[in-house]
């Protein structure tokens, strides 16, 4: 008897497992069934037979999980993340749908729900689609550009008006990418394709800045000296050595369009206008500081001497010309017609850099005191240190434009803003001390870098040796975002890790981190850095394009 009973009970244990067995079985056919749908980009929420003809499985995963977070949101956007066929029969609870829901109802409830559908669809209705084709574009204008993208795959008419209509549209969008370049590009033909490709080529412009991809590396070369100082202003660069000459390029077109002999070595140049009959240059020599003023024909137009040692730094506009030596001088111009204007003697150390504001200017010293002056008045305005330089913390870089000044240091960048003239919207008021802005630390000590104020955007680099290894790169990175009222100051637990982003793409495809071209001056452009080195080699590192992309990206497409 007892025997009997084992073997019934071995009987119930082994269908027992069967059971268990199958419904494993089951389960495993439904999760290769939902894996099959993610993998195939179909992330919905619906029935599908089970593999041999047992019941449905559910799909409804995904939509159960957002129902049990209670968060509104999160439902609603996964409801509407389902195909039209989904959502009506989408599993509610085992094999409950909306259609068994809808089916089991009585009249009255029919009835209600009828009225609130309704409602609903007032609400969604496709207001955009019955308006006129201009009106339509108009609507889009005051869209961000993911809100156009997503309009444009919602309604056959969104996107016929946006793709065949929205010239004005992507013009629009375009000038809001290019408001601050030194040059506004042109789109290949002046219809809504080719201002849509025009913003593409933008867009993917900003974003190789933003991660440092370069798309193009050209190595420029000419120069036997080590490069002195470097003016990079839309298409048009000027590059000063000192082996003595004085060179003008297209960078666009990686083109040396003249060669000038100089009487000295260059330190520093700028120019003034365009590459042309009318531009002229002005370089700074090396010797006993004299500045040269040469056309962009190579003509030497004339030669001053205000100085006893080398010069610095230039700056000149329409009307002066401004130099700062060695010697701790500043000397103001009329460089149209060759006379000096005012000698501001003996500073307490020299000048780093210069910026005009029509008749005033301001100075930057190595020790990181700013002085404005007016030179109709020909007199000091003010004059302002900034805290934390002086020391070890000697200042490296300064730019100036509108009323933002930069400063950096090795280790930091200080971003400070003059207040605007209370009579005059328009005229910054230099008389006023600069309040600081923005401070951003510098991980790696960095000898060299240049700035682009508007665009808030700078790049540096280490001096190359081998000692480096990895870390001969040279890095670009944003200055912290500007909140109204308060200083960004970017330091500690708070600092970001992407300040410096090393450039990466099209550099890392060749041998260009040499120990023997350290990097001694940079410039920027909207398109291009341009990196001088000290064996007189120029890489001319270009941003626009997409050959090069982020690994995510690689794995998107």
């Amino acid at each position: 008897m007892s025997i009997h009973l084992l073997q019934a009970e071995l009987k119930a244990a082994k269908d027992e497992l069967w059971e268990s067995r199958t419904e494993l079985e089951r389960v495993k056919n439904d999760n290769r069934a939902l894996r099959n749908q993610l993998v195939g980009g179909y992330c919905f929420c619906f029935l599908v037979p089970a593999p041999g003809g047992g019941q449905p499985g559910s799909l409804g995963a995904q939509f159960l999980v957002a129902l049990k977070g209670d968060e509104e949101d999160e439902i609603r956007d996964t409801f509407r993340s389902m195909p039209s066929a989904a959502r009506l029969r989408l599993s509610v609870f085992g094999e409950i749908s909306l259609y068994m829901l809808l089916d089991a109802s009585l009249p009255g409830d029919l009835a209600a729900l009828r009225a609130f559908l309704a409602k609903i669809e007032r609400t969604k209705r496709d207001i955009i689609g019955t308006l006129p084709e201009a009106l339509a574009v108009k609507c889009f204008m005051r869209m961000d550009l993911r809100s156009i993208l997503t309009c444009r795959l919602v309604r056959p008419f969104s996107n016929r008006v946006i793709s065949e209509c929205g010239t004005e549209l992507w013009r629009q969008l375009c000038y809001s990418l290019t408001s601050l370049d030194d040059e506004r590009p042109s789109p290949a033909s002046d219809d809504a394709f080719g201002w849509f490709e025009l913003y593409k080529g933008l867009y993917y412009r900003e974003e190789n800045w933003r991660r440092g991809l370069a798309q193009r590396v050209v190595v420029l070369k000419g120069h036997t000296g080590s490069i002195g100082a470097i003016k990079l202003r839309g298409s048009t660069l000027v590059t000063g050595s000192l082996d003595g000459t004085l060179r003008i390029w297209n960078v666009r077109a990686c083109a040396c369009l003249k060669v000038v002999k100089m009487p000295a070595p260059v330190s520093s140049v700028d120019f003034h206008g365009q590459y042309g009959p009318a531009g002229v240059v002005a370089a700074g020599g090396n010797d006993v500081g004299r500045v040269f003023l040469i056309s962009m024909n190579g003509v030497l137009l004339s030669t001053l001497s205000g100085h006893n040692k080398g010069i610095r730094t230039l700056a000149m506009n329409g009307n002066y010309l401004i130099s700062g030596g060695y010697d701790k001088a500043l000397v103001v111009w009329n460089w149209r017609e060759g006379t000096r204007i005012v000698k501001f003697g003996q500073q307490t150390n020299p000048c780093a850099a210069i910026s005009l504001f029509g008749s005033r200017f301001s100075s930057v010293q190595v020790d990181g005191v700013i002085r404005c002056f007016d030179i109709e008045a020909r007199e000091i305005v003010s004059q302002h240190k900034v805290q934390g330089g002086g020391g070890n913390e000697m200042f490296q870089w300064f730019v100036a434009e509108a009323r933002r000044v930069m400063i950096a240091t090795k280790t930091k960048i200080y971003e400070l803003e003059y207040k605007l003239s209370s009579g005059d919207s328009c005229a910054v008021d230099l008389g006023s001390p600069p309040h600081l802005v923005s401070v951003t630390p510098i991980v790696h000590e960095l000898n060299s870098g240049t700035l682009d104020v508007l665009k808030r955007r700078f790049a540096a680099a280490p001096r190359f040796a081998t000692r480096l290894g990895e870390n001969m790169r040279i890095f670009v990175g944003h200055l912290p975002a500007l909140s109204e009222g308060k200083v960004a100051v970017e330091d500690g637990e708070g600092a970001r890790d992407d300040c410096l982003q090393p450039i990466e793409g099209a550099w890392l495809d060749g041998t260009y981190c040499v120990s023997t071209r350290n990097p001694t001056c940079m410039s920027l452009s909207s398109d291009q850095l341009v990196v001088g080195c000290s064996d007189g080699v120029l890489y001319a590192i270009d941003f626009c394009g997409r050959t090069y992309r982020a690994p995510e990206e690689e794995v998107e497409s």
